[in-house]
């Protein structure tokens, strides 16, 4: 990236917003949720585009969709649940309790540890690793992501089932935007899905954003941001602590606003060339996202009474241990991992090819 092309290549861009995320959570700056619904975004460009390129191929191309980006989700997510009760439970660090009896809730515990669903309606301390959450909204998205690319490529009236989808991800946004509604902020996809389907129409349409878009884009979100901490009675939208006011009820409005705001420049970044290093950096996003979440469960167990300026090492600290733990993820489970799962459907994807044609279907 030269310094007259302000767009970030793809992976770091990704590793950027789950750097956003992991400071949000130590310093009073709240822009997690922003980053969180570019992340969605981003999602939904890549899985439009990895559905018609690698999915839509297979005999049973929805079952191999949703096995696989499960694969993709589970391996590193245990590996940090280990990771976790290894550090905690011998030790006696940090001890969070185990559901005593079997109740409703406690079914959706142990499930949401095994299978990620139902993790973004739990509370803490069942929430053991609090950034899961959206990862159960991704997986929501994955459940219905085929149905919603056949409705907008192979039904009779795509126009009209585009713009009743556009109208179904609106009302969503209203209810999350406002938070109105029976749902707690952040447990169900329709909420979010306005930010999955924006990526999803862009890949539809073949939409690039331009230089200046995307430039334009970056500055709009810049402004907002900036212009809010400038000024003293708006700055709690964005900031928490000492600056806590009767604004703050709007934060996740605000955060709303600059994610849309956004959106342009993020999608502005997929198409930027991508190194094998870059790619690296992209797949590292989501190891340094979820074990930042453990990472974080651990810290305000036993730092968060401490005052903002004796937290300081220890936040550092956290966050080497955060690098550290999720390169040594990365190595040893992800990389592995995904050198299989990525064998195991090019296999499937080469039996596809011998098949006769007619012998597949849209899902």
């Amino acid at each position: 990236m030269n310094t007259r092309n302000l767009i970030s290549p793809p992976g770091a861009f990704r590793l950027a917003l789950a750097g956003a995320v992991c400071l949000g959570h130590v310093l009073p700056v709240s822009i997690g949720a922003a980053a969180v619904h570019l992340f969605f975004a981003l999602s939904g460009y890549w899985i439009y585009q990895m559905w018609q390129a690698e999915y839509a191929v297979l005999p049973r191309p929805y079952t191999s969709f949703v096995l696989s980006r499960a694969w993709r989700l589970l391996p590193v997510f245990y590996a940090t649940l280990v990771l976790l009760a290894l550090c905690v439970w011998p030790l006696g660090i940090f001890a969070f309790r185990l559901p005593a009896q079997w109740t409703p809730s406690a079914f959706n515990f142990y499930e949401s540890h095994l299978a990620i669903f139902g993790y973004a309606q739990l509370d803490a301390p069942g929430n053991v690793i609090p950034t899961v959450w959206s990862l159960d909204i991704e997986l929501q998205f994955y459940v219905v992501a085929p149905i919603v690319i056949w409705l907008l490529t192979r039904s009779t009236h795509r126009a009209a089932m585009e713009a009743a989808l556009i109208a179904v991800a609106l009302a969503g946004f209203v209810v999350l935007f406002g938070n109105f509604g029976p749902w707690p902020s952040h447990s169900v996809l329709p909420l979010y899905f306005v930010f999955f389907l924006a990526g999803m129409l862009a890949a539809r349409h073949d939409w690039s954003p331009s230089k200046q878009t995307a430039h334009a884009s970056l500055a709009a979100g810049a402004l907002f941001f900036f212009g809010c901490l400038a000024l003293p009675r708006a700055r709690e939208l964005f900031l928490w602590g000492s600056f806590t006011g009767p604004l703050i009820r709007y934060t996740l409005a605000a955060n709303c606003v600059l994610s849309l705001l956004l959106i342009p420049y993020a999608l502005a970044t997929v198409r930027q060339p991508g190194t094998r290093r870059d790619r690296m950096l992209g797949n590292l996003s989501y190891e340094v996202y979820i074990v930042h979440g453990a990472a974080f469960t651990v810290f305000l167990q036993h730092f968060e009474q401490l005052p903002r300026v004796a937290r300081l090492p220890w936040i550092a600290l956290m966050l080497v241990v955060v690098a550290v733990l999720s390169l040594l993820i990365y190595r040893w489970v992800d990389e592995p991992s995904e050198k299989l799962r990525r064998a195991f459907f090019r296999s499937r994807r080469t039996q596809a090819a011998t098949l006769p044609p007619g012998a597949t279907t849209p899902i």
